[in-house]
């Protein structure tokens, strides 16, 4: 072959590019490097996810304003998950949350490559906890806060605009009907026991008591009232007691439970309300700088601060007139506590961009 033909040969075989898009709603800011359809609608689906629990749980549609949204990071592998986090590829994290006053961000894979525990789960999941932290006031034991999560994780999208909640976890069925069950008094104090701080026994089961206590009619207002006393000072095990009677019968109610056809709750489409979404495919500095603002923004320790400074100051260089490339140096150098480097590189931003809030 001649040179032109072997470039040509070469050119086809890369792969392409990956392209880098936003998508802006009202609780979420993602950026995904799918197909501005496929984003669109995964937007529009986290929206629906958003206003099924407001009407479930009676909470008010709230516009939390652009600096309080979630901002998701959709990547390619479960590897890449891993080493944006910075945890290692045994670790077992298959998504992750980082709650944070104005920066709260979770990041999530495509797909995870197994069956039910799936992406959409995961990020469900964490954002259920956002959910949970920023529309009730309150403490909580740690058994509801991981039961709310489980029960809203497995929420399903019907094709005709509808959200159900509830519906069995299959990833978490194996151990709760194999496994020993786990003593209502553990799942009620799991710190006291370190066999059951983690783990899908623990989780499992706090599905189960969330779910038993949110649809089964004949606890009906029991989980409100047990809340209630906990957050007016009685100790976790009394107030289970004062709310839910004999402790050992609600063991033996949760078992019967386990095996009975599970309900499930569904909001119709009419009852859900979501705003305008937005999309657009993000400019050269974005697309140059984007993974390295995801690690930023996960927070690095010395090791990774000083791996990323190097980097961020190459992308950036060639981009000295964008606010985005420009901030996410100035983080990067701040990371390393160069604050002049980080005043400059703000400063540069600012230029371009005077109402710049994170310049």
């Amino acid at each position: 072959f001649g040179k032109a033909a072997v470039a040509a040969i070469l050119t086809l075989s890369a792969p392409a590019a990956a392209t880098w898009r936003e998508a802006s709603s009202t609780h979420f800011l993602i950026y995904s490097e799918d197909g501005e359809k496929q984003l669109r609608e995964f937007a529009q689906k986290l929206e629906r996810y958003d206003a099924a629990m407001r009407v479930m749980r009676d909470v008010p549609p709230v516009d939390p304003g652009k600096a309080n949204r979630v901002t998701v990071y959709v990547v390619s592998s479960l590897d890449k998950v891993r080493r944006l986090g910075g945890v290692s590829q045994g670790s077992g994290v298959a998504g992750y949350y980082r709650g944070q006053a104005g920066r709260s961000l979770a990041v999530i894979p495509r797909s995870l490559g197994y069956s039910d525990m799936t992406a959409q789960v995961v990020l469900l999941h964490e954002y259920a906890h956002h959910f949970m932290a920023a529309n009730f006031a309150g403490a909580w034991p740690r058994w509801f806060v991981e039961g709310f999560a489980e029960f809203n994780s497995t929420a399903s999208f019907g094709s005709d605009g509808s959200v159900s909640l509830g519906k069995p976890p299959q990833f978490r069925a194996y151990n709760l009907v194999n496994s020993s069950p786990l003593p209502i008094e553990k799942l009620l104090q799991p710190d006291k026991f370190k066999d059951v701080r983690d783990g899908d026994i623990f989780y499992g089961r706090a599905w189960l008591l969330t779910h038993y206590l949110t649809l089964s009619k004949d606890r009906e207002g029991q989980l409100g009232k047990y809340l209630t006393a906990i957050n007016a000072g009685t100790p976790n095990v009394q107030a289970a007691r004062d709310a839910f009677g004999d402790l050992d019968k609600l063991n033996a109610n949760l078992n019967t439970y386990l095996r009975r056809s599970m309900l499930y709750y569904s909001i119709p489409a009419k009852l859900l309300t979501t705003g305008p979404i937005e999309v657009r495919e993000l400019g050269p500095a974005e697309q140059a700088m984007m993974e390295l603002r995801i690690r930023s923004r996960n927070g690095v320790d010395d090791k990774g601060a000083a791996e990323i400074l190097p980097l961020a100051r190459a992308a950036a260089a060639s981009f000295a007139n964008d606010p985005f490339a420009q901030t996410t140096l100035a983080e990067a150098e701040f990371d390393m506590g160069n604050l002049d480097e980080t005043l400059a590189a703000a400063n540069r931003a600012l230029m371009t961009d005077p109402k710049s809030m994170e310049a």
